[in-house]
């Protein structure tokens, strides 16, 4: 454990196969230190964000397509979340994305469903919607087949607050379960 920990944290060059060098971090790097566990701080995501917008009595709300609801039952999971969690909801057709929304069909007949384009407006359409301080979105292609012209594992996440919108795109690899 101590290696992998030490590789991770880039403490230790990986080179190939560099046995000797590898063997030499493990045996003389100390194990990293233990941390206290402190049941007054959150332990996942949900209750970070629950407790940081709390904090701000602010309100939060999703749009989904890719994740299909899960994260809106992650956050209605988190203690305190029904104190700022006002909804989600799940817009997995163009159609949909539309009505509900409000997607512009310029952005899904252009950039397409699976766009940075198409994540700011489902945020910005669940704000509005739902009446949200915060809202953030999820769209993306869970393959197997390529969706919207983008490749399987193609995702994207909006984030729509006051005065602050923001796309973030990545490539994830694995299976759709994943």
């Amino acid at each position: 454990v101590p290696l992998a920990f030490e590789l991770l944290a880039g403490r230790v060059p990986f080179v190939g196969t560099n046995t000797p060098a590898l063997m030499y971090a493990h045996v003389h790097t100390p194990p990293p230190p233990l941390r206290t566990f402190r049941p007054d701080l959150p332990r996942s995501l949900e209750e970070v964000v629950t407790r940081l917008l709390r904090e701000r009595n602010a309100m939060f709300a999703c749009a989904e397509s890719i994740t299909g609801g899960g994260v809106a039952e992650r956050m209605s999971r988190a203690p305190g979340s029904s104190s700022i969690f006002v909804g989600g909801v799940v817009t997995y057709s163009a159609d949909a994305k539309e009505r509900v929304l409000g997607v512009s069909r310029q952005t899904l007949d252009g950039p397409g469903v699976v766009s940075e384009a198409c994540a700011l407006e489902m945020a910005a359409g669940a704000r509005r919607l739902f009446g949200a301080d915060v809202a953030v979105s999820l769209t993306g292609a869970a393959g197997p087949e390529p969706h919207g012209g983008a490749e399987p594992g193609t995702v994207w996440i909006g984030l729509d607050a006051d005065g602050v919108r923001h796309g973030l795109g990545y490539v994830s690899e694995g299976e759709r379960e994943q």
